[in-house]
């Protein structure tokens, strides 16, 4: 077994109780939270994402006295559906101040990472990639450690899933380059993951449409198996001839979601997305799982398995806003 990846904090341990699976409540009723001081994650070095210092504007304020707020949780015949098509759409599993925080620090911080990878498409045009293996106290890790995320995965998957990398995508207005047809096991397979028991949860930023290169599937093509993968203009996607036909019989679906909708799709799901042709910019945070069982067999730039600190949901808007605030205070 691989040493997992550690951290400097405590963490919770649990996944959904299968007894619970049966009835038709919702799945997670309640499991423990994370909220004591013992379970708070690690402190970022340096500021939001550990670099960039360019921000406009004031953090909002938080109110630990506001109202409660209502926060999704998955149905049966949610996962039910997951368990057909591969995906569930989630809309408005952020609400409207936790997705103003988020591209007001999307677009402080990310364009001027210096760890930053773009990726080229075979027409040269490009995404700006910001991804991320640890897990810190900013914004995007509370994202991948609360409830109506992590929680949702647990019981997608049916096991307890750990923190496997978070990344945020941006395609920029006309630049912003495609993605070929690809299933994400396609590439977690050569990682030393020896079952597809892993999956992801897209967040729009903004709103992802047909013109600004939005998310396309296959409904039901996780349950085809591991497709063979080539590498086709410079990027490794599924064989062409192959998912031809798979497109011709079960069809593809435009994914095109407003802001604040999250997108839970299995790893072997078939998807691309097209050039930004667009006057808009198209910015999302994927959040990606495995499972406890799925420890990886070898060692790999992503993480083997390390226990997730789950928080509540609450801890989203609170964590944004430290992190605008920081951000704020460094462009002064």
């Amino acid at each position: 077994m691989l040493q997992p990846h550690t951290q400097e904090c405590a963490f919770t341990t649990g996944y959904p109780p299968k007894d619970l699976w049966g009835t038709e409540a919702p799945v997670p009723l309640s499991w423990p939270r994370a909220g004591s001081p013992t379970n708070k994650p690690a402190t970022c070095v340096g500021k939001a994402l550990g670099y960039g210092n360019s921000a406009r504007g004031k953090a909002s304020c938080f109110s630990p006295s506001a109202p409660p707020m209502s926060f999704f949780r998955l149905q049966q015949e949610q996962l039910r559906a997951f368990e057909k098509d591969g995906f569930l759409l989630v809309p408005n599993l952020l609400n409207a101040e936790e997705v103003r925080l988020l591209r007001q620090i999307t677009e402080g911080v990310v364009r001027s990472d210096p760890h930053r990878l773009d990726r080229h498409d075979a027409k040269g045009r490009k995404t700006l990639l910001s991804l991320r293996n640890d897990l810190c106290d900013d914004m995007y890790s509370t994202l991948v450690r609360c409830e109506r995320i992590a929680r949702t995965m647990e019981a997608l998957l049916g096991d307890e899933v750990y923190h496997y990398h978070h990344k945020v995508m941006i395609k920029e207005p006309k630049v912003g380059g495609a993605w070929e047809w690809h299933q994400d096991y396609g590439y977690w397979y050569e990682n030393g993951c020896l079952r597809p028991d892993m999956a992801s949860c897209m967040i729009a930023i903004t709103a992802a449409t047909k013109a600004n290169g939005c998310l396309e599937v296959v409904p039901g093509s996780h349950r085809l198996g591991r497709i063979d993968h080539v590498e086709r203009h410079g990027q490794v996607c599924a064989d062409p001839e192959r998912v031809v036909e798979i497109c011709a019989q079960l069809g593809v679906r435009d994914m095109e979601i407003n802001p604040g909708d999250g997108l839970f799709f299995h790893s072997n799901l078939l998807h691309r997305s097209q050039r930004n042709a667009s006057d808009d910019p198209r910015l999302s945070v994927i959040n990606c799982f495995n499972t406890k069982s799925n420890d990886p067999i070898k060692e790999h730039h992503h993480p083997g398995y390390s226990p997730l600190p789950i928080c509540p949901d609450e801890e989203v808007l609170a964590a944004g806003t430290r992190q605008w605030q920081s951000l704020s205070e460094s462009a002064e």
